[in-house]
């Protein structure tokens, strides 16, 4: 039965992360179409090739400015996080902690799990010629086995030796001997409270 509902809850998320890519996909051609239509008009209306070209790519580049600017403010916000507003962040969103924090411990970092067909691995992170698989688990309980065996797999999809599973909880006995026999790396909430978490509370 838990197997069933973890497969329910991955198969959920992947729908949910492709309608909204193509929720978004939809309103960027909408913005675009209606930038290059006042461009138009007002390059019609007063004469002014110049003028027209500055309304159009200024509407164009306003979404994916704005898109940046948010993204530069959620990592700030990140980089000074305790670990109980952590607790409160989705599962997005704790991925998004986790690529702020690691870079800053060096580390480069590539988010695989945004978009939903992730076999099993959130993150893939380098340093010292080191590649290594992460999933990341913010959870409310402990997290079990199906954590280990999930990116045991997904690392030799993505080519990793390495793996790790990074959660803001505890991991559970049974999942702790497995890790320990499958050579996978586990942090938990008091390692992200010790390396990840700038803010001691």
């Amino acid at each position: 039965m838990a197997r069933r509902n973890t497969n329910t809850n991955m198969f959920d998320n992947v729908r949910r992360n492709t309608r909204k890519k193509t929720v978004y996909k939809n309103a960027s051609y909408v913005w675009n179409f209606t930038a290059i239509m006042l461009g138009l008009y007002f390059w019609f209306l007063g004469k002014n090739l110049f003028g027209g070209l500055a309304v159009m790519l200024t509407l164009m580049l306003a979404p994916w400015f704005v898109r940046f600017l948010r993204k530069k403010i959620k990592e700030k916000a990140y980089l000074h996080s305790s670990i109980y507003q952590v607790d409160h962040l989705s599962g997005h969103d704790f991925e998004d902690f986790l690529c702020a924090n690691l870079r800053r411990l060096g580390y480069k970092v590539e988010n695989v799990g945004s978009g939903g067909n992730d076999y099993g691995v959130d993150l893939i992170i380098r340093k010292n010629g080191k590649k290594t698989a992460v999933q990341a688990k913010r959870y409310k309980g402990k997290v079990g086995i199906e954590a280990v065996q999930q990116i045991v797999a997904g690392a030799e999809y993505y080519g990793c030796k390495n793996r790790m599973v990074i959660t803001n909880s505890y991991f559970t006995p049974a999942a702790k001997r497995l890790a320990a026999k499958c050579n996978v790396t586990l942090w938990d909430r008091d390692d992200c409270q010790n390396k990840l978490v700038t803010i001691k509370e």
